[in-house]
């Protein structure tokens, strides 16, 4: 199930960099620290050699580049807001 939402995730992700549009992820902290949300940036997904897949964002409330392992987002989804790239999109 986590699997088939990741893909869901990298599908909205991938989209929202092609079309250059901020993303509402929620995000699984931790079981102590419940869900947080982030407006992010999309630009790049990155494999780990663990195999597991990293979403880099910049996030918007922290001004900077964050990474957010994908198995680990809650959902995801574009906004209608747009954005004006910073780096290079690889997504």
């Amino acid at each position: 199930m986590k699997r088939n939402l990741a893909r869901i995730h990298l599908k909205t992700i991938k989209r929202g960099g092609k079309e250059n549009r901020l993303i509402r992820i929620t995000y699984e902290l931790s079981s102590e620290n419940p869900e947080k949300y982030r407006i992010t940036e999309p630009y790049e997904i990155r494999e780990a050699k663990s195999g597991d897949l990293y979403y880099w964002g910049y996030d918007i409330a922290k001004e900077q580049i964050r990474q957010f392992r994908i198995l680990d987002i809650a959902s995801a989804r574009i906004t209608a807001e747009h954005y004006q790239p910073r780096w290079d999109i690889k997504v």
